[in-house]
């Protein structure tokens, strides 16, 4: 799902921090980790580099003048 998500803000313009929990070991769900941050031109500008763990995800984001 978070693949999916530069080519969903692109068109809107808008800029996207998706937010994940994460964990620190495999569980026996799915839905952890990845957290990423999308520009509002459709590129992630940073994301989450592990799958296990816990992990702060940064980016400089223009805002309005």
């Amino acid at each position: 799902m978070w693949e999916k998500l530069p080519a969903r803000v692109k068109p809107f313009k808008h800029h996207l921090v998706g937010a994940n929990w994460s964990v620190n070991k495999k569980p026996d769900w799915r839905g952890y980790g990845f957290s990423v941050i999308v520009s509002n031109e459709g590129k992630v500008v940073s994301g989450a580099k592990r799958l296990y763990g816990s992990e702060i995800v940064y980016a400089d984001l223009p805002t309005a003048k």
